[in-house]
């Protein structure tokens, strides 16, 4: 359990926090498996998400 101070809001299997590189490649794998192009990351879909 994370402490209740803690900033963390995104956690991996393991209830640790993500690193940014370990977030990009979850990230990708994740974009794949559901069939989304390849070549998809957290940048690539911020924009669009915000429109």
């Amino acid at each position: 359990m994370l402490p209740l101070n803690n900033l963390t809001r995104l956690v991996t299997t393991n209830a640790k926090p993500f690193v940014p590189a370990d977030f990009t490649n979850w990230f990708c794998a994740m974009a794949v498996e559901t069939g989304l192009p390849d070549g998809l990351s957290p940048q690539a879909l911020r924009k669009p998400t915000c429109r």
